[in-house]
């Protein structure tokens, strides 16, 4: 049970002003290319999960989503549909058809589902409708609705950007979630593309707690809270960084948020401009100083939140996450507040993660103090190795590897690359 203050919410909901219907669904921006309209349509679903039969009930999220509802017309939203207590495939047809309905390009959709949450040991999590049985008994799996799902679903909506937002519990492991990348300065260019985004207040270790901050919080985010770069625009990327922060500080949940693992819908960020809250700045449309790769690549991933990471700026780590490997290299990265990015592995079952492939752009400093966190965090790295075809610019993966031979440092016994091993390295491994 759940135990949200009515209170709570009716102040945040209410600290941002009345609806104005002028321009419904519509968002512009002041740009240095003058005023530029993101939006021309914008619309939610908001699902909430309450009145569980076998689960515990989750009493105040009637009230939580009516205040969403709320704030988000005050948005500007042209249409918000609120549904309650959806049973068994209704939960899934609902928001398959949110995401399937026929709108314009230049159109902002925003799901939002309040409910339970499973995750699989596969990293797979799922929403639970309100008729669920109790988790292993028969017929348990049959109509959860599944975040790989709705991530697919989410690819085939015509519409520029989605953001897709969870109050449950479980894991992310389907999107590419982003940590220890804070997000830096707006450019319209790069937000303006296409985009699939969410945002989960707890990971697959969290329990549900007696009272969610969650809604409240996320009011506040769009209601400008969340401007981490004051420019008077939040960003999706800000709204999932500032939302961890908060949320986790509170020692209850650690929200996760990131971005679909297609390339395609990872450039861009949805944007929310908060009521009464004015523009600071007119928004540098593209940025003509990038500082090279680098600094292109810095744009979209954020900066590290640690200046002692600062060797970090733009380049892209990525993790691909096990069944096998628990939560020991989750653990390691975050522990050194090294920047990266996690997805589930093809295989999760299967193999340990041992090995870090680079690529010869990568700066040395850097592939030293990502095998150093991993090795000190109780990692037995077996290889330091090459991407086979280097395709992808200042990129790093931590991944698996079953062979023992071929290019790169690969030392294949029982403790791994030492310490003095990664001080000796003077770029990464060709041979």
């Amino acid at each position: 049970m759940r135990l949200m203050l009515a209170s709570l919410l009716i102040a945040a909901v209410a600290a941002f002003g009345a609806p104005s219907p002028a321009h419904a669904g519509k968002l512009s921006v002041p740009s240095t290319q003058g005023e530029v309209e993101v939006y021309g349509s914008s619309r939610a679903l908001v699902i909430g999960q309450s009145r569980y039969r076998t689960w515990s009930p989750l009493e105040t999220v009637p009230e939580e989503t009516q205040a969403l509802r709320e704030a988000l017309l005050r948005q500007g939203f042209d249409q918000v549909d609120l549904l309650n207590d959806l049973e068994g495939e209704e939960l899934g047809k609902r928001i398959r058809a949110f995401l399937y309905q026929e709108v314009p390009l230049n159109t902002r959709l925003l799901l939002f589902v309040a409910s339970h949450g499973y995750t699989d040991r596969r990293f797979t999590g799922f929403l639970v409708p309100v008729d669920s049985p109790a988790a292993g008994e028969a017929g348990f799996i049959d109509q959860l609705v599944s975040l790989e799902d709705i991530s697919n679903w989410s690819k085939q909506s015509p519409a520029k950007h989605v953001m897709m937002v969870f109050d449950s519990c479980f894991s992310g492991a389907v999107f590419l979630t982003r940590s220890n990348l804070k997000p830096g300065e707006l450019f319209l260019s790069n937000a303006d593309k296409a985009v699939r985004q969410f945002i989960s207040s707890g990971s697959a270790s969290d329990q549900v707690p007696a009272r969610s901050d969650f809604v409240v919080k996320f009011i506040e985010g769009i209601g400008g809270a969340a401007d981490t770069y004051p420019d008077g625009i939040v960003t999706g990327n800000e709204l999932g960084y500032w939302l961890k922060a908060e949320i986790t500080q509170l020692g209850k949940q650690t929200p996760q948020y990131g971005s679909s693992t297609l390339r395609e819908f990872q450039q861009g960020d949805v944007l929310f401009k908060p009521s009464g809250v004015a523009t600071a700045v007119r928004i540098r449309y593209k940025s003509s100083e990038t500082g090279g790769t680098r600094g292109a690549q810095a744009q979209l991933l954020g900066e590290p939140d640690r200046p002692e990471m600062a060797m970090f700026r733009g380049i892209d780590v990525t993790y691909y996450q096990k069944v096998a490997d628990g939560a020991t290299i989750h653990e390691a990265l975050s522990k050194s507040g090294i920047p990266y990015r996690k997805t589930r592995a093809q295989l999760p079952e299967s193999l340990n993660t041992n090995a870090i492939a680079c690529g010869p752009d990568t700066p040395v400093e850097a592939i030293r103090a990502l095998a150093t966190s991993l090795v000190d965090g109780g990692v037995v790295l077996q290889a330091i190795i090459p991407f086979q075809k280097h395709k992808k610019p200042l990129k790093m993966e931590v991944l698996t590897t079953t062979w023992n031979r071929g290019p790169g440092l690969r030392v294949w016994n029982d403790t791994g690359i030492s310490r003095e091993q990664i001080a000796a390295l003077k770029a990464c491994p060709s041979a």
